[in-house]
């Protein structure tokens, strides 16, 4: 086996507002903090725009950055088209061993990198009208790529694996799974921020989600809003902006009005992670009631910060969440209410030395890079 050191070049090229992806990438950078020092890998970030706040949460330090010219993705997948050249793969790439994530490949590269992809979820093909008619196409045009062109796709759980196989299961792939682990460093104890949102502490739950009409806020909602009755010391906390969900966002800003609770539901807005991190860390629980995930980041952040969590009975949650999962069912309304009025026999989490839950997870990604 090649025992020099690797060269990974992590890639983020994309829409940097995706916090999803960022997060992410963040995680599997941060995580190699706990190998071995002879094992830990050198770091290049290939980046089109300046992210100060990117370079604050990365804590890895061996890593070195690249600022790539910004060139807009239907601009270099029609010169890559007419030029027969990959314009999403720069010469700089050649000094590494991996890249990651690949995701276009307009041309196949010509070159030794192993170029990795991910694919999240395969939300287009579940719930199609999430997505713009012209969208939809051309995630499909990429996904087809990934899978001719790419040398390893990874996936973030089995649940996505089995929609895989459903939905492409006449392409034979090399496919790892990697389900990520938040890496938390930063602090989490902002006992301030109770004192902001007016709250006591283990007195609130709290959802940190995007808002998208599958992230089912409804159901949370009007189950809190009936927990409310006989439990008026209780809040509910939400983050987020609505982003480009402006309608869905509105809804839900209208339902909370007509409730008797609303003084007691309060929306922080966008707040930075370690905010985020923070109100969960004092919450009672986390509450996850999607009808679809990939592998959720705030699941993974109540994994490390120890924080029970309350989550619809999808399968990507029972694998997520396994023996400790507090779980509804999502088909019925009144199944989120039964659990919350049974709060004292809440599932606490189990968390095994962190450190070590860290270090299994680099050792993961660098196992499957190099399978």
């Amino acid at each position: 086996m090649d025992e020099r050191t690797k060269v990974i070049g992590i890639n983020f090229e994309f829409n940097l507002r995706w916090y999803g992806g960022v997060n992410y990438l963040i995680n599997i950078i941060n995580s190699f903090n706990y190998l071995e020092e002879s094992k830990q890998p050198e770091i290049i970030i290939y980046i089109s725009e300046e992210k100060k706040e990117i370079k604050k949460l990365i804590t890895y330090n061996k890593v070195s950055w690249v600022k790539l010219r910004h060139v807009p993705i239907h601009i270099r997948y029609l010169l890559s088209s007419i030029m027969r050249k990959n314009y999403f793969f720069h010469e700089k790439m050649n000094q590494c061993d991996y890249i990651f994530p690949f995701n276009n490949f307009p041309v196949k590269p010509l070159t030794n990198t192993k170029l990795i992809s991910w694919i999240p979820d395969f939300q287009h093909k579940i719930y199609k009208h999430n997505f713009s008619f012209l969208n939809l196409i051309l995630r499909e045009y990429r996904f087809k790529l990934i899978n001719k062109y790419s040398d390893l796709l990874i996936l973030s759980s089995n649940d996505a694996l089995k929609d895989y196989k459903k939905f492409y299961n006449k392409i034979a792939k090399k496919i790892e799974i990697i389900p990520f682990v938040s890496v938390i460093q930063e602090e989490h104890k902002k006992i301030e921020l109770l004192k902001k949102y007016d709250l006591i502490k283990n007195k609130y739950f709290i959802i940190s989600n995007q808002f998208h009409l599958h992230k089912n806020y409804e159901i949370v909602i009007n189950s809190f809003e009936k927990f409310y009755c006989k439990n008026k010391d209780y809040k509910l906390i939400i983050t987020g902006t609505a982003g480009k969900n402006n309608r869905y966002y509105s809804s839900i800003l209208n339902l909370v009005d007509d409730k008797k609770s609303k003084h007691n539901i309060i929306f922080t807005g966008f707040i930075k992670k370690s905010d985020v991190l923070s109100l969960i860390y004092f919450s009672k629980c986390l509450i996850q009631p999607s009808k679809f995930e990939g592998w959720n980041t705030a699941i993974e952040d109540c994994k490390s910060l120890g924080v029970p969590v309350i989550a619809s009975n999808i399968s990507v949650h029972v694998e997520q969440l396994g023996k400790n999962g507090n779980y509804f069912d999502i088909g019925d309304n009144n199944s989120l209410l039964k659990v919350l009025n049974e709060l004292e026999n809440i599932q606490e989490m189990d968390i095994k030395n962190i450190k070590l839950r860290y270090n299994d997870f680099s050792k993961l990604i660098l196992k499957k890079f190099e399978s």
